[in-house]
């Protein structure tokens, strides 16, 4: 009787239990449940805009989203971006972290009621309120205490497609939409160079080509996580975010997964785009060589190559004499060359103070822009100075037939020294010249 009993009472509480609905105890895929629906689209949401103006909500609008960009790499600040099918627009956040609770790729539903519309230089955006910029007034962002109150979170991972786009058909019609563009490269000055300025953390527009020609700016903040990285040399696809400054349409990429150009560049520049014709007389006496589009880094020790002027030439040169570390390295790494038609190098070069041979000049088609020691450097076949050559008389490198190699090439010219008392010969380098053969 006691073990019937017993059953009988575990059967009873195991039962209710296999019944109950377990949709209801567990999220969605990639979200919270959510009760709440849009009832108005972007587009609508941006009929509300009236230029120059900060204008309220007061209808009971509700918008939905795709997060297209977040502060995570801080190429975007107390900003996320979303969008529909119909149109984006940015929206401040005063808070830091957004891409922990809205990362991109997550559904955001927004009460637009009590918010306020605006524009920055054009780019319309939606905030919290208003306050007083040194006499100018400016949108804020929606408090962080009262996110809740305005924004609502759905499930992740709903991403945007980007827009297929030329240059040319960009318009205003795009603000804060993803786009991809195909076929295109930045311009040879801005080729491997940093997206933006690290050290001093300014923000950088750089020009995006296509074959055809057309430009459009992209720019990047100097507190962006690869504010440092360069450039790539290549031509291939971009996708970003549509900005405008002004009359300026600019572009935006959240990371740099967002580039890939890895093609050989294309001739929209013009014959002779990707050449070289560099006399170095912009490098003062002295000064470390900073030229656009040139990588100036030592890989042993800290000495760089630097500008020198003797008899109203300026020249630049490469020297361990009274170095204090024991080893020296330091490369100088032209702009990015097209090499898809078949080009020549020329170049001068001298010595001073000869001990040892510690100049060299190489080539290499797979440099990334800032990883010396990972890329296939090869030896190219000019003529420089030796033992014999007298101090500061100038070698000419004669023609150095570059048509071997194909893709974008950087030619390098690398020094190595020691210390004091060891190998300190001076190298000189002049009048650098690469152009169709």
């Amino acid at each position: 009787m006691k073990q019937t009993f017993f059953y009988l009472l575990l059967l009873g509480l195991l039962v209710p239990t296999a019944c109950v609905d377990l949709d209801f105890d567990e999220p969605p895929p990639g979200g919270e449940p959510i009760d709440i629906t849009a009832n108005a689209t972007i587009q609508a949401l941006k009929a509300w805009y009236v230029p120059g103006a900060f204008t309220e909500i007061t209808d009971e609008l509700i918008i939905r989203g795709i997060v297209i960009a977040d502060d995570e790499s801080g190429n975007f600040y107390k900003t996320i971006v979303i969008q529909d099918e119909t149109a984006g627009i940015e929206v401040k956040l005063n808070s830091v972290g957004l891409f922990n609770d809205y990362p991109i790729g997550r559904e955001v539903f927004i009460r637009c009621r009590g918010l306020i519309i605006s524009d920055y230089n054009g780019l319309i955006q939606l905030g919290g309120g208003t306050y007083d910029d040194q006499g100018e007034t400016r949108l804020g962002g929606i408090e962080e205490a009262l996110l809740n109150d305005y924004l609502v979170a759905g499930e992740r991972d709903q991403f945007v497609t980007p827009k297929a786009k030329s240059i040319k058909d960009i318009s205003t019609n795009d603000l804060s939409t993803l786009v991809k563009l195909t076929d295109v490269q930045f311009i040879q000055s801005n080729a491997g160079v940093s997206y933006a300025d690290p050290v001093t953390q300014f923000s950088v527009n750089h020009q995006i080509e296509d074959c055809a020609g057309n430009t459009i700016l992209l720019r990047t903040s100097g507190y962006a996580d690869f504010a440092g990285d360069l450039t790539p040399a290549g031509k291939g696809s971009l996708t970003a975010l549509v900005g405008v400054f002004g009359s300026d349409l600019q572009l935006f990429i959240r990371n740099t997964q967002d580039v890939s150009m890895e093609e050989a560049r294309c001739n929209s520049g013009g014959p002779g785009i990707g050449d070289i014709d560099e006399d170095f007389e912009s490098v003062g006496n002295n000064a470390d060589v900073a030229l656009n589009g040139w990588l100036n880094v030592a890989t042993k020790g800290s000495r760089v190559w630097r500008g020198k002027t003797f008899s109203g030439n300026t020249y630049i040169q490469a020297t361990a004499y009274n170095d204090t570390e024991t080893e020296m390295e330091t490369w100088l790494i032209s702009p990015a060359i097209d090499l898809s038609v078949a080009k020549k190098l020329t170049f001068l070069s001298s010595v001073a103070f000869w001990v040892h041979n510690g100049g060299a000049v190489l080539i290499s088609t797979d440099f990334n822009g800032s990883n010396v020691a990972g890329a296939t450097w090869n030896s190219l076949a000019a003529q420089l100075p030796t033992s014999s050559t007298t101090n500061y008389d100038w070698v000419n490198s004669g023609e150095v037939d570059l048509s071997a190699y194909s893709g974008t090439g950087y030619i390098a010219f690398r020094y190595n020294g020691s210390g004091p008392g060891g190998q300190t010969t001076t190298f000189i380098i002049d009048d650098v010249v690469v152009q169709n053969k």
